[in-house]
């Protein structure tokens, strides 16, 4: 009898510690789902939530709420604990390297607003062509543009003084001798930008040249456009023709030599193109004149045309205003076509064409 009490109290102690075993195992279990529960309801996934609690950080990032950097990031081996708190100022990316290029620079001293800007400004390439730069002081500064381009950032530094001026005279070209081709047109458009630093290709073609009379071709709807400008002016009395329109680079380069031989040098370069350079090329360019004698500038005409060239899609092209950034001394015969609502949009502007075909209209493509 006394043996079998034994075996009942042994059957029983056994039953408490087991059952006080699993309690104490399911209490822990509990917590666990719990914590990885409230993880989850954050927005972060399973596999991040295992892992904060794995790693001591439950409360660290229940208390910071879900950060889309840190979720992508934390189990990645680039992750560096020194800079955490840089991390989740830093806004994530989809893109190739986005830990080792964020490394790159806050190990190279850049702010967390920085490297903000940088990946919302500049393509995976630039970003990461920048990343193996020196740390680059007023980044934002130099790119707050829509017209500043990576490429060009040695040449902003080389500017001394205000960098938003550095900057805009860099993106006209101003730091750069005449004539040295910033880039090449091949291929035709109305609002293309011909000057001393964007010259056409050896097989630029312009587009729809028609016969405008007197031996000029020009672009068939500039040459729309310009007869119904001349009706217009005609009906106030005033009279202009085309004196020049379409030039191939061989006519240009006769033209050159032959205004350098006639005028000199210093005119010829203020005045005439040199071949590839010419707006003339283009077939949206030309020279007006009026039976009258006496010099263009000092005709009715001329004032009738500044104030409504615009509304038929030309523009006064060369003004001594914008002879800066035109790289041109005046010339009140020379119009050029860009269409209706561009044209007023420049004339508005009081920018030069070259000003505004850079800041504004490449920027915006």
């Amino acid at each position: 009898m006394r043996k079998r009490v034994s075996w009942l109290k042994i059957l029983l102690f056994t039953t408490l510690v087991l059952l006080a075993a699993g309690i104490g195992f399911g209490v822990p279990l509990g917590i666990k789902i719990s914590r990885r529960n409230t993880i989850e309801n954050l927005g972060y996934s399973r596999e991040f939530a295992e892992y904060i609690l794995k790693q001591d950080m439950y409360e660290t990032v229940r208390d910071l709420g879900f950060n889309e950097t840190l979720g992508k990031i934390l189990m990645a081996p680039e992750y560096q604990v020194n800079h955490y708190e840089d991390y989740l100022q830093i806004n994530y990316h989809e893109i190739n390297n986005f830990l080792p290029l964020t490394n790159a620079f806050l190990d190279k001293k850049y702010a967390p607003d920085d490297i903000n800007f940088i990946f919302e400004r500049f393509s995976e390439s630039e970003i990461t062509l920048l990343s193996e730069r020196e740390h680059i002081d007023h980044l934002q500064d130099y790119f707050a543009k829509s017209y500043a381009r990576l490429k060009d950032l040695d040449r902003y530094l080389a500017i001394e003084g205000d960098i938003q001026e550095a900057v805009y005279e860099v993106a006209n070209n101003l730091d750069l001798p005449e004539y040295e081709a910033d880039e090449t047109r091949s291929s035709f458009s109305i609002d293309m930008l011909v000057n001393k630093n964007y010259a056409v290709s050896e097989d630029f073609e312009p587009e729809n040249l028609v016969d405008a009379g007197n031996g000029y071709r020009l672009n068939q709807e500039a040459f729309e456009a310009f007869k119904e400008m001349q009706a217009a002016a005609k009906a106030e009395g005033l009279i202009f023709e085309i004196n020049s329109a379409y030039r191939s680079v061989a006519e240009q380069q006769s033209v050159f030599n032959a205004q350098c031989a006639q005028y000199g040098q210093a005119y010829c370069e203020s005045h005439v193109a040199k071949p590839g350079f010419s707006e003339h090329h283009t077939g949206l360019a030309l020279d007006v004149k009026t039976p009258h004698n006496g010099t263009f500038a000092y005709s009715k005409e001329f004032t009738w045309l500044k104030e409504h060239a615009q509304e038929y899609g030309f523009i006064w092209r060369y003004q001594e205003s914008q002879e800066k950034y035109s790289r041109f001394a005046e010339e009140a015969w020379h119009y050029r076509y860009v269409g209706k609502e561009l044209a007023q949009q420049v004339k508005d502007s009081g920018l030069s064409y070259d000003e505004y075909y850079i800041t504004l209209l490449e920027a915006s493509n």
